[in-house]
């Protein structure tokens, strides 16, 4: 009897359950229905408006809160639960400031930046400069060495075969454990371009050259791309010769050779491309096919500064600077326009810069001079006056802002001497020693006063912070 009763209780009740949700769902597209309409209307609305002159900024923010027309009904639906939008990520969105963009001036690999450091220690019964790869964590902040063991001192070669791997050649950085650079593998034999597997602690040889260590000028699907220069005299003539190599990393076989333009000096490798500056130009070199390309033009007296390459834009930018003057200027070549254009500083010279994504540091050109200096005619100057400067990267020539000045403490930028680096809110100085002495002019014999730089005591970085002023040494123990 009760299971009759329940049959006949959900004969009644079913039919209305059924006919209340199918209402519900009648409802639901009755208002997708009238959404769609709204849409139409107000993008028909906006449209007219838009072409009577409404202010494009006003008609960004419109567009942005109009729904997409072409999604689904099932899309607008679940939008009508949802409260607020969510923004969504810019496309190749990179992981910091910095991210995607190669440089002249630093060596990332993941978020550790890498670069040398000095100091002088007991070797052998002897004191000795040893040379090592240090590292600072841009995460954590944390520091250290590229030598694996936690245990080595440093300073004996027949132990650690990191210290003064790059007393030769410069130093890449394949991947966070893959070090790539110049190596003697025993004292006798030549600078070789070898991989260091820093999780093994071991090595293998990339490259054997025919005479001099060959430049690293940058990695891509797996080929390391080498610049090679050696020399060969007949009949009292010597006559130089360069080529460029591409040599797979996995194994060391060399998968392609070809000799670039004369005189031209290597940047770096991106993209099938070789940027290179060819003494009065800037060039981009195709090693397969030998073309070549003028990215600029420039006088016999001036120099190519600090460079990079934004890999997320397809950006060559970079400086050049007057050996003279000491004063310069930077531009920027956009791959996909093919044009190259002078950046438009508000102060017009620019000494030294920096290029992230969002921002750009630089120095203009207010020289301050130090004072005599017994080696140049010129005396001792910071041609920088101690100060870096940011703006907007796509408002260069916009009021800068004032970010650090050294007030004669440090050197800012001395092209050859002495560059910086900002990361986040922090900045990074070589060490350079200032040293005033008191000394005998060379040529009166009278005692003067003199001013010049010095690097030979120790190689580390002084790291800033420019939202505290606080500073750190960041050496190697």
């Amino acid at each position: 009897m009760k299971h009759a009763f329940l049959l006949v209780l959900a004969l009644i009740v079913l039919p209305h359950l059924i006919s209340c949700r199918n209402e519900q769902i009648e409802e639901i597209e009755n208002e997708i229905l009238a959404l769609r309409e709204e849409n139409v209307t107000k993008a028909k609305s906006e449209e007219e408006v838009a072409t009577d002159g409404i202010n494009e900024t006003e008609a960004d923010e419109t567009e942005k809160q109009t729904p997409d027309l072409a999604k689904s009904d099932t899309e607008i639906a679940d939008s009508l639960t949802q409260s607020g939008e969510e923004k969504q990520p810019r496309k190749n969105k990179p992981e910091t400031d910095w991210d995607g963009i190669l440089s002249s001036e630093y060596q990332l690999a993941g978020n550790k930046y890498y670069f040398h450091t000095m100091e002088w220690k007991q070797v052998n019964g002897s004191e000795q400069s040893v040379t090592i790869t240090s590292y600072i964590d841009l995460t954590t902040g944390e520091t250290g060495v590229i030598c694996p063991d936690p245990l080595c001192q440093h300073n004996d070669p027949a132990v650690c075969k990191y210290i003064s791997l790059n007393s030769v050649t410069d130093f890449m950085m394949a991947d966070a454990n893959t070090y790539l650079c110049g190596y003697r593998t025993n004292p006798n034999s030549k600078t070789k371009i070898c991989a260091f597997d820093l999780r093994q602690d071991n090595y293998r040889v990339l490259f054997t050259p025919k005479q001099y260590c060959p430049d690293l000028l940058g990695m891509e699907n797996g080929i390391l791309w080498l610049r090679e220069y050696y020399s060969k005299t007949s009949q009292k003539k010597t006559t130089n010769y360069q080529s460029v190599i591409g040599v797979r990393i996995s194994d060391g076989e060399i998968v392609y050779t070809n000799t670039p333009p004369e005189d031209a000096k290597a940047f770096f490798f991106h993209d099938g491309l070789i940027y290179c500056d060819n003494v009065k130009s800037i060039i981009a070199f195709e090693p397969k096919t030998g073309d070549v390309t003028t990215l600029l033009s420039y006088a016999a007296a001036d120099q190519v500064g600090a460079w990079y390459y934004d890999t997320l834009r397809e950006e060559f930018w970079f400086s050049i600077i007057n050996k003279e003057k000491k004063t310069g200027r930077v531009y920027r070549y956009s791959v996909a326009e093919g044009n190259c254009e002078e950046v438009p500083f508000l102060c017009g010279e620019v000494y030294y810069f920096q290029l992230t994504h969002s921002r750009i540091f630089y120095s203009p050109y207010e020289p301050l001079y130090l004072g005599e200096n017994p080696s140049v005619d010129y005396g001792t100057w910071d041609y920088t006056g101690g100060k870096i400067y940011a703006v907007d990267r796509d408002e260069p020539s916009q009021t800068p802002e004032l970010i650090y000045d050294a007030e004669g403490k440090y050197i800012i930028c001395n092209i050859g001497v002495q560059t910086y680096t900002v990361f986040g809110d922090k900045l990074y100085l070589n060490h350079v020693d200032i040293i005033r002495q008191k000394r005998k002019d060379p040529n009166t014999g009278e005692m003067r006063n003199y001013v010049y730089f010095s690097l030979a005591e120790k190689e580390f970085k002084i790291r800033i912070d420019l939202s505290s002023g606080d500073e750190e040494e960041i050496h190697f123990e």
